[in-house]
């Protein structure tokens, strides 16, 4: 959206920011009372013991991990982050130090998160309208130029 790419622009064409980011923060604060209301259920009780501050936590690496910014980075990084948590139970006592080395080393090397990597390798941008195209079409479905010039 404009509000979130530019907002001095969007405010600039007449748009009100303010109004759009307090709607975003109420439908996101909505969503998540409903998650956590469908998780207390499933769990028959809450307490301190089953929402511990790991569990915020995992949340904010998973989205941190997979790319911030984009719904399918949150989507990534569980669904990779999760498993993994779970496959490092064998050697417990090893376990937070392996899962913390590899969150380091791709946020090292992916500084915008493991979803950004996926995208570059699944897609290419076209050397006209700039749009993005999957790796396998030839030619741009936007402009139709020709996406890969040089086979």
């Amino acid at each position: 959206s404009s509000v979130a790419q530019d907002e001095i622009a969007a405010r600039a064409s007449g748009i009100n920011t303010t109004a759009y980011k307090l709607a975003a923060f109420c439908i996101s604060g909505f969503i998540a009372g409903i998650a956590g209301a469908l998780y207390v259920h499933i769990m028959k009780v809450c307490g301190p013991s089953t929402l511990e501050l790991m569990m915020s936590f995992n949340a904010v690496i998973w989205a941190g991990f997979g790319g911030i910014g984009t719904i399918y980075g949150a989507v990534a990084g569980v669904f990779i982050l999760y498993p993994l948590g779970e496959i490092l139970h064998i050697v417990a006592e090893l376990r937070m130090l392996v899962y913390i080395i590899i969150i380091l080393l791709v946020l090292f090397f992916m500084p915008e998160g493991i979803a950004k990597r996926l995208r570059d390798v699944m897609e290419r941008e076209c050397p006209r309208c700039k749009e993005r195209s999957p790796t396998f079409r030839t030619y741009c479905r936007i402009c139709g130029a020709e996406l890969h010039p040089g086979k």
